[in-house]
């Protein structure tokens, strides 16, 4: 998902850096493809590197003996490129102290840095200011935040209509107006947005204010938390909700939040003003529960990718704020309407609510409903939550009063064996004192003393 499509950067062959273009200094390796196409490994003790005035694109490999180098500058004489990828070898990271790392790079169209650091957010901010006809933007492993991130857009060139920020710092909530000045640009054509690997908890319902040309938006490996409407800012008043932060995005047609934390879905309040939608990932979160009007305001919807959740169930009540009565399974109504969906992917751990698989479906989806098992049961899933506890709680009951038995029966089988033993020992006793006094010789008292038998003789 991370690989830059950078197909100006593919480069081989053998070449140079500094004055002949068809011998290599000394202090870099080059491999060239054609005389303007070039790929050089760089150590950093050799920068700055300059730039032959007909190199069209450079791929720049910076070596160094150190994790963590700081860098004055990189680059001189480079005005001429098209396409700059600048990255490192072996995880390194280089930290850029130079206020204006692409100085007069006025014809640089591609841009892919990995593993730059910025030493400042002035840096962060002066970063495209000279890259007037810059189209596509690929930071990647950088040290940017969402202080840094907010200063780029400002100053990003009306020409960019791709920008991937990916393994960032950015954490929190996206504040309000935050694309604003990058959204509002009078570029006729459609943005693309892509936020990858980043600590995003929420987004706040204005921050995509001005945005209309925003078409593609990919918010993924993120923490987005809570049901889908809470992570962008709507809230309830009574049965009414507000809009939240994809209200702004009325030309938006692909939506990724792959890989968040998502817990479900309550009503169709997230996708009011997409209508435009034709592919929405929600695969690789938490999802439980999906209203059953989930996606009926996506009307130009595609493709849905469900997969990698834990098994569906249906909100009973989804206007209730603080706890989500379920029933098990998923019901038909939720792809009800939506004609041009022709691939569900994701559904194959849930089950079907409805017993008829009848409706206004497209061909696929009414296809995809006929293959899914029924729902055995329609208790609510919080019941059977509750019952599940309960019958924990039972056994666990049981338990204990099982190990009390047991104990109970382990003291009176001690106290058995003791006096078992008490017996033993005092029967053995009485036995050796009855042998004892049958082995001494008998005694007798002087009455009882037999007379001797009297002396015969002859006179």
């Amino acid at each position: 998902m991370h690989v830059v499509h950078l197909s100006l950067l593919i480069v081989l062959g053998r070449q140079c850096l500094a004055g002949n273009v068809f011998k290599c200094s000394d202090e870099c390796t080059c491999e060239i493809k054609e005389s303007e196409i070039v790929r050089c490994w760089v150590e950093v003790k050799d920068l700055p590197l300059r730039c032959q005035k007909h190199w069209d694109t450079l791929n720049l490999v910076l070596r160094s003996e150190e994790q963590v180098v700081e860098v004055e500058q990189l680059l001189f004489n480079c005005q001429n490129l098209k396409s700059l990828s600048i990255s490192t070898e072996s995880n390194q990271r280089i930290k850029i102290a130079s206020p204006r790392l692409l100085r007069n790079m006025s014809q640089l169209r591609i841009l892919h840095l990995e593993s730059i650091h910025f030493s400042s957010v002035d840096m962060a901010r002066l970063l495209l200011q000279d890259t007037t006809f810059l189209e596509y933007t690929s930071l990647v492993k950088t040290n940017i935040d969402q202080e840094k991130f907010a200063e780029i857009l400002k100053d990003a060139p009306i020409s960019l209509i791709n920008l991937r920020v990916i393994d960032s710092l950015i954490e929190g909530q996206l504040p309000a107006r935050m694309f604003t000045s990058f959204c509002s640009k009078t570029n006729p054509k459609s943005l693309s947005m892509t936020i990858d690997g980043s600590r995003i908890s929420s987004i706040h319902p204005e921050a995509f204010v001005g945005c209309f040309s925003l078409s593609k938006l990919q918010i993924t490996r993120s923490l987005l938390t809570a049901s889908l409407e809470q992570a962008i800012g709507i809230e309830w008043k009574g049965a009414s909700p507000s809009y939240g932060a994809f209200y702004h995005l009325p030309n938006l047609q692909k939506l990724d939040l792959e890989n968040n934390n998502l817990l479900g879905i309550r009503s169709d309040s997230w996708a009011m003003n997409l209508d435009k939608v034709s592919f929405l990932s929600l695969a690789g979160n938490n999802l439980r529960f999906i209203a059953n009007s989930s996606f009926q305001r996506l009307k130009n919807l595609g493709i849905l990718d469900l997969s990698r959740n834990p098994k569906f169930s249906t909100p009973v009540n989804p206007w209730k704020s603080n706890s989500v009565e379920l029933r098990n399974g998923i019901v038909v109504e939720t792809f009800e309407n939506l004609c041009n969906l022709k691939r569900v992917i994701g559904l194959e751990r849930t089950c079907l609510v409805n017993e008829k698989t009848e409706g206004n479906f497209s061909q696929a989806v009414h296809t995809i409903l006929e293959s899914m098992p029924k729902c055995t049961s329609y208790e609510s899933a919080n019941k059977t939550k509750l019952s599940e506890e309960n019958t924990r709680s039972i056994s666990h009951t049981q338990e204990e009063k099982l190990m009390w038995y047991v104990f109970l029966c382990s003291i009176s089988v001690c106290c058995l064996g003791l006096i078992a033993w008490l017996v033993l020992i005092t029967k053995r006793s009485i036995a050796a004192k009855t042998v004892e006094l049958h082995l001494l010789p008998p005694t007798y008292t002087h009455q009882e003393s037999p007379s001797r038998s009297p002396r015969t003789g002859t006179g």
